[in-house]
């Protein structure tokens, strides 16, 4: 896993990068609303809530730091402390940037993620130590959220976009096809996200239920 630190918001001017010594074992990427669900009153006075968009994702991760020689590290790392070796990972991700006053936009890379983020959160567990005190293990946990050039932004915030997801609170009346056709401009995707939502009639939606309406890569 590779953390690459650039200067501008649109990760095009790339000032160093942070190659992790020991692969983290695993990841998880959640979605989020960046702004809360509207409410709409019906003809009843029945306040429902209308579509929320998922346009935010976080990346967590943990990920070890180990000097004991237990685990061979690259050429980089071999002459590191566990300390030093956090110091290059703050100088990435966490230090501000002065040209930009604020901390590098980030782009974490492994396998066939690309996410291009901010760190939000960082948690730093020391575990192991020699005889003199000095930290020789060390975990840390790490979350990013993701981070959109104007440009994307704007589109994620267009609703009926069909590359992105939406929730969506079924109402009287909504059925799988129309809403499909709505959203991706085709009503065949109901067979797939009847599948996502675990949903075995279609024909029979109940109001109130929210159903994930996911992206879709034409």
């Amino acid at each position: 896993m590779v953390i690459e630190g650039f200067s501008d918001e649109k990760f095009s001017k790339s000032v160093d990068d942070f190659t992790f010594p020991i692969n983290p074992e695993n990841y998880s990427v959640t979605y989020e609303s960046a702004a809360p669900p509207k409410e709409e009153t019906t003809a009843s006075k029945e306040k429902i809530p209308t579509n929320q968009v998922l346009d935010l994702r976080k990346l967590s991760l943990s990920f070890f730091l180990d000097t004991t020689g237990v685990i061979k590290l690259p050429s980089e790392y071999s002459k590191l402390t566990v300390d030093g070796m956090i110091a290059k990972f703050n100088k990435i991700c966490t230090n501000m940037n002065g040209e930009i006053h604020t901390m590098n936009y980030l782009a974490v890379k492994y396998g066939k993620l690309d996410f291009l983020c901010k760190l939000s959160s960082l948690s730093i567990s020391y575990q192991l130590f020699n005889p003199q005190g000095i930290p020789i293990r060390a975990k840390l946990d790490a979350s990013f959220k993701e981070h959109l050039d104007p440009e994307v932004a704007a589109k994620r915030a267009a609703k009926s976009s069909p590359d992105m997801s939406h929730l969506r609170t079924i109402r009287a009346g909504d059925n799988l096809p129309a809403i499909c056709r709505e959203i991706y401009g085709d009503p065949s995707y109901y067979l797939q996200v009847a599948e996502i939502n675990n949903i075995l009639n279609f024909r029979s939606l109940k109001p109130g239920t929210e159903i994930l309406f996911p992206s879709i890569q034409k």
